[in-house]
């Protein structure tokens, strides 16, 4: 949790993520409402697992204030609709973590799920983390000091956010009805991943259509996808398109 400063001068709290692997900083379109902050015009293509796409319009400053430490730091933030899904996926049991006493946490609920306001990306990361690190009594979990607060971190956190990523977001790309009707067609050289029924969607192949087999109606429903293990042919039921990818419209 972190407090930011909106334009009448009053702190606002906000729910922030770390993230050392992202680029750029990021913040949602309702805690921007919230602030009542000026936005600036300014277009930024951003790109994520699976080669996704997303565009964000515009940019904010803003001031973050620890409520911990006297830290604070000024950065910029493009704006998304939605930073991620609510985190934790599920609610934790804080009891079950034997957490030593004194240790001032960034977020005292972070073991209850809810929305993500803004993700601190690596302009901010290097500055925020402090060298010391507690290991908890789950041999997955570890507390890491920083200027926010001690916050959960550790293998454990990471397998639950693939879990849900795997659940919302690859089920998603699955179509849900037969090609019985004109669409969108697949191209040759589109991103996709090769379903297998014997294993869980993270460990499904990846791979990029290689050739199409138009049916007489013209809609392609089998396609050779080549991936690193060899060429497969597959029926368009049997592969997930990686979403930012323009396809051929049927007339």
């Amino acid at each position: 949790m972190v407090k930011v400063v909106n334009t009448a001068g009053t702190h606002i709290w906000a729910r922030a993520l770390l993230d050392g692997g992202s680029q750029i900083n990021l913040i949602t379109e309702r805690l921007v409402q919230r602030l009542r902050v000026q936005k600036n015009i300014e277009y930024h293509r951003l790109g994520g697992i699976g080669k996704a796409q997303h565009a964000s319009q515009h940019s904010v400053h803003l001031t973050i204030h620890s409520h911990c430490t006297t830290f604070k730091a000024s950065w910029k933030f493009h704006v998304l609709s939605d930073v991620t899904w609510d985190q934790p996926s599920h609610a934790v049991d804080p009891k079950g973590l034997n957490l030593p006493k004194g240790v001032k946490l960034a977020d005292p609920q972070f073991h209850e799920p809810g929305p993500i306001d803004l993700l601190i990306g690596r302009e901010g990361f290097n500055d925020l983390l402090l060298g010391n690190i507690l290991r908890l009594d789950n041999p997955k979990l570890l507390l890491q000091n920083t200027e926010l607060g001690w916050i959960v971190s550790g293998q454990e956190y990471v397998r639950r956010i693939w879990k849900r990523w795997n659940t919302d977001y690859l089920s998603g790309l699955q179509p849900r009805t037969r090609w019985t009707a004109k669409r969108n067609n697949i191209q040759e050289g589109t991103m996709v991943l090769v379903k297998e029924e014997n294993l869980p969607p993270l460990k499904w192949r990846l791979g990029r259509v290689q050739t199409i087999k138009p049916g007489k109606d013209g809609l392609v429903r089998v396609v050779d996808v080549r991936t690193k293990d060899g060429t497969y042919r597959r029926a368009i039921s049997k592969i997930c398109v990686l979403p930012g990818q323009k396809d051929d419209k049927m007339e």
